[in-house]
């Protein structure tokens, strides 16, 4: 069995039910309170003025602004994690994002339309307050960019950065966080306050784990064999995993050696050996194609040759780890 898809059966229980329920919470929480401080929707009724409505109605469009982007770092720091339950959260995660997008562009729009030319002169806020009014500006092109680059990352242009943009998605949830806490009219008086602190203590957190993912990530690909560097003969010892009739040729074979994931890769009569994890953003190495030599990574379309590891496409930048293989009468040995 793969190591995965145990992970899998033993996460699915729980994040069926605790993950969209958590994500539906945080959905409804910001029009609780902001139609619970104003009475109920009465407050909007016989409003036939655009300006007035725009003033009225821009503090919720900046709530959910900033819960989405909440949910789109929490999503993009962990998607391995995610499409082990839910294949189809990564597509989901790219049109979320472009909501975001359009709500955070909404919030300034309904404040423009309220006060015309006079919003940028920032009247509507205390002199000692337009500092976070220009750090909501600074968000939005930083969102602008951070939409732009996922949008357009299979270009040529954009494949080989656009991760390094993405990136940028913390600083823009810092800053929209800072935004909405020092000028968000329904945050800090009322109990939304609470859900602000969850939100980032869960970005925090989801920050350290991938972090740590990518050290165990580098770790796992360049640990050497044992006696490597030492002077000492290298230990090998060779394990047994298939037949070379069960490989089928030119294609890739999901193992799992030894307690680690492991993909075979048959190409004529000789046979490769890799771990499964793409090195960007822990992709199924098993799951994508094999052309020649250069396995492409089926997540993210980063390339490796199979034969050393070594990164032939990006977004990934780190080689994967190769284990040496022998052919004995038709018997196909990996070493660990």
């Amino acid at each position: 069995n793969n190591p995965s898809q145990q992970n899998k059966s033993a996460w699915t229980p729980v994040a069926r039910i605790g993950l969209p329920l958590i994500y539906l919470l945080a959905l409804i929480a910001p029009a609780l309170v902001f139609f619970g401080q104003r009475g109920g929707f009465g407050f909007l009724s016989g409003v036939k003025d655009p300006q007035v409505l725009g003033l009225l109605l821009f503090p919720l469009v900046g709530l959910y602004a900033f819960t989405l982007i909440w949910a789109q770092v929490i999503l993009g720091s962990s998607m391995p994690i995610w499409r082990r339950v839910y294949p189809w959260i990564e597509t989901f995660h790219r049109t979320q994002g472009i909501f975001v997008l359009l709500f955070a562009g909404l919030h300034p729009t309904l404040l423009l339309l309220a006060y015309g030319q006079a919003y940028f002169n920032y009247d509507f806020v205390l002199p000692e307050q337009q500092i976070f009014i220009y750090i909501g500006q600074i968000q939005l092109l930083l969102i602008i960019l951070t939409v732009a680059t996922a949008l357009l990352r299979k270009t040529r242009l954009v494949k080989k950065w656009w991760r390094y943009v993405h990136w940028a998605n913390y600083l823009v949830f810092a800053l929209v966080w800072i935004h909405s806490w020092e000028l968000g009219s329904d945050v800090k008086p009322t109990w939304l306050r609470f859900v602000w602190i969850f939100f980032a203590l869960t970005v925090v957190l989801s920050l350290l784990g991938r972090i740590l993912r990518g050290v165990r990530q580098r770790k796992l690909a360049i640990t050497p064999l044992a006696g490597a560097g030492t002077g000492e003969p290298i230990k090998t010892t060779f394990t047994r995993v298939a037949t070379l009739s069960d490989l089928g040729q030119n294609k890739a074979h999901c193992l799992n050696v030894g307690g680690q994931a492991i993909v075979l890769y048959r190409i004529n009569d000789r046979v490769f050996a890799t771990t499964n994890t793409c090195t960007h953003a822990g992709g199924p190495l098993c799951e994508g194609s094999l052309k020649s030599t250069t396995v492409t990574c089926p997540w993210h379309g980063s390339q490796f040759d199979v034969t050393s590891g070594k990164v032939v496409a990006g977004p990934a930048t780190r080689a994967v780890k190769t284990y040496p293989v022998r052919i004995v009468d038709g018997r196909v040995e990996i070493a660990l």
